[in-house]
This record gives C-alpha cells, sequence and structure tokens, in this order.
C-alpha cells in the first residue's frame, strides 16, 4: 500500500491492524500482512500484527542506509564506477551512468548518488544512460577523450 514510515513501529502496527479489522468486516480473510523496509527490520518484533516482513536493500547496505545511519560507507556493499565524459563547464561533468545504474528512487534524499571521497561533488541529475555531477568548486575532472591514459 505505502512505504511505511522510518522508526514508527507503534504507528504502523495500529495502521495495519485497524486495516485488517476494517477487512474483516467484510468477511475476507486476511491470512498474510505483508510488511517491509529495510531500516526497521531490526524492529519487526514492535509490529506483532505482521505475519511477514519483506526486507529490501538491507542487504546491499546502499546510499539509504548510510544516510539513516543504519550502517557506516564502508559497510556498502557495491560502487559504481563510471567515466566522465564532458567536462562543460569547469564545476561541471556529465558521466556514462545514469538511472540504469543509479538509483532514482531518493526516498528523501536530494542527489543521485555520492562520488566517493570527494563529497563537495554531487550527482545531480540523471538521464537513463547519463548522470551530471556539479560542485560549488571545480571539478578537476578531464574528459577520458581528451585524456585517453589519464596521463
Amino acid at each position: 500500500m505505502t512505504y511505511p514510515p522510518t522508526s514508527k513501529a507503534q504507528k504502523i502496527n495500529s495502521f495495519l491492524t485497524d486495516a485488517k479489522k476494517l477487512i474483516e468486516a467484510k468477511n475476507i480473510a486476511v491470512n498474510t500482512v505483508s510488511i517491509g523496509g529495510s531500516p526497521d527490520m531490526w524492529q519487526v518484533k514492535d509490529i506483532p500484527v505482521a505475519t511477514e516482513y519483506r526486507i529490501g536493500t538491507y542487504i546491499f547496505n546502499d546510499r539509504s542506509m548510510v544516510e539513516k545511519e543504519i550502517c557506516s560507507e564502508d559497510r556498502v556493499a557495491l560502487t559504481v564506477l563510471a567515466t566522465v565524459v564532458s567536462t562543460p563547464t569547469k564545476n561541471r561533468a556529465i558521466i556514462d551512468a545514469g538511472s540504469k545504474v543509479l538509483t532514482s528512487d531518493l526516498f528523501g534524499m536530494k542527489d543521485h548518488g555520492r562520488v566517493v571521497n570527494f563529497p563537495n561533488l554531487r550527482i545531480v541529475q540523471l538521464t537513463e544512460e547519463h548522470g551530471t555531477i556539479v560542485s560549488d568548486q571545480r571539478t578537476n575532472f578531464r574528459n577520458w577523450t581528451e585524456d585517453p591514459n589519464n596521463s
């Protein structure tokens, strides 16, 4: 039905209990109450109406888990290696990673990813196959076409 609010087990349990009662009042059996939400998977015991828990990204410890302080950045299972294909301005770069490899589901986060070891760079826009990195300062990136040996 919806994504559950983080750290609101009592509210989730109340909502689901009320929904279950309303459905059962119409003589419809509710055998399974399925819930999910990786950040709260360790609090599932606080939602006793649930009979099933579907966990999403917790196994990968993605950026959303880092942002919610569920894990640290060094525990993230996967990063994406992208190539800078264009530097149209001093503070903007285009990479060959877009929504097909980076997330378009922001869930309250401001940007579409992080550039490891470069906290001043932000991935602010995606097309299917390209991403836009911006910075308040120079990015200091060079196009691979300008310097294919990266020398």
